[in-house]
């Protein structure tokens, strides 16, 4: 007993892939991309707080014995700097997943030309 190609819907069955669709999404994935990085390294780099932006009250200093400060600033600052991180690391992902779009497209642009090569030889043309 034979069994059917678990990816192989049948005949009449199947879908197509538009090469043109997949690089329109990674061409607009990219320019998602460029706006997480110009976000991390443009619009956050000037945003971080000075150690004395907010007075004592801002810093870990005692203020007064046994009163310190509440630290806003160092945790203010860690807190951009790791939406930067993370941005940074976004970006690159989104990067790597535009990529993949665009060999996927090449890879079903290439099974076309292949196809219709075929046809054309079925048929007895030459191309």
């Amino acid at each position: 007993m034979s069994h059917p190609h678990p990816f192989d819907p049948g005949p009449g069955q199947g879908f197509h892939v538009y090469p043109e669709k997949l690089r329109a999404a990674a061409d607009t994935i990219d320019q998602a991309a460029d706006l997480v990085r110009g976000f991390a390294l443009t619009d956050l780099a000037d945003v971080r707080l000075g150690r004395n932006d907010l007075g004592l009250p801002g810093t870990l200093a005692e203020l007064m014995r046994g009163v310190r400060g509440a630290g806003t600033v160092d945790a203010y600052n860690r807190a951009v700097d790791q939406v930067r991180e993370i941005s940074v690391a976004n970006s690159a992902e989104l990067g790597e997943l535009s990529a993949a779009l665009h060999r996927a497209a090449e890879h079903y642009e290439r099974l076309d030309r292949q196809a219709y090569d075929e046809m054309k030889r079925l048929e007895g043309g030459t191309r």
